[in-house]
């Protein structure tokens, strides 16, 4: 006699092992759907996007999410840090375009505060090499942010951003506030 508990456990890794089975549950469960894939794959994507087959799996799993229509607040909040995770993979993998709909499409939908600042950090990544263009969204970043000092010592610190740090409007957005 298995415990109630196995049965949330069992079926998030048969969601998680099969698309199939991810289309079947969107389909049965409607906007709620995007609430329960949030709880699936947040930890996921958190964990184990860097394995070979995490980004695969995930990319593959969260294809189609943008068809299902939010009804509640929380189902938006959750639609939009879905579509985070789709774009930074999407990034990650070199599609530049699918990344770049998908984080600016979060980001205006208003996602949780972690993965705005994630998606923020992928998009400057994304224009690292056009200035002007991560300019802007350092900006944004540093607007949207209800820390950013944080976002500030994140950027600084990032290695893929280094070469950024020689343009003076970069360096002055990004610099220590309370540096002497």
């Amino acid at each position: 006699h298995k415990s109630s508990h196995s049965f949330p456990t069992r079926r998030s890794s048969d969601l998680r092992r099969s698309p199939a089975a991810a289309l079947a549950a969107r389909a049965a469960l409607g906007p709620e759907f995007l609430v329960a894939a949030e709880a699936m794959w947040r930890p996921y994507f958190r964990q184990h996007a860097a394995l070979p087959h995490g980004h695969a799996l995930l990319r593959a799993a969260l294809a189609g999410v943008d068809r299902v229509r939010p009804a509640t607040a929380e189902q938006a909040q959750s639609l939009a840090n879905l579509l985070a995770m789709r774009g930074i993979l999407a990034a990650d993998d070199g599609d530049l375009a699918d990344a770049e709909h998908d984080l600016t499409t979060s980001l205006a939908a208003g996602p949780s505060e972690r993965f705005a600042a994630d998606a923020s950090l992928a998009l400057i990544r994304m224009h690292a090499d056009d200035p002007a263009l991560a300019v802007v969204h350092t900006q944004q970043a540093l607007a949207r942010s209800p820390t950013p000092d944080a976002v500030r010592l994140r950027l600084r610190g990032d290695p893929a951003l280094a070469e950024l740090q020689s343009d003076p409007r970069w360096a002055a957005l990004v610099a220590d506030p309370y540096a002497q």
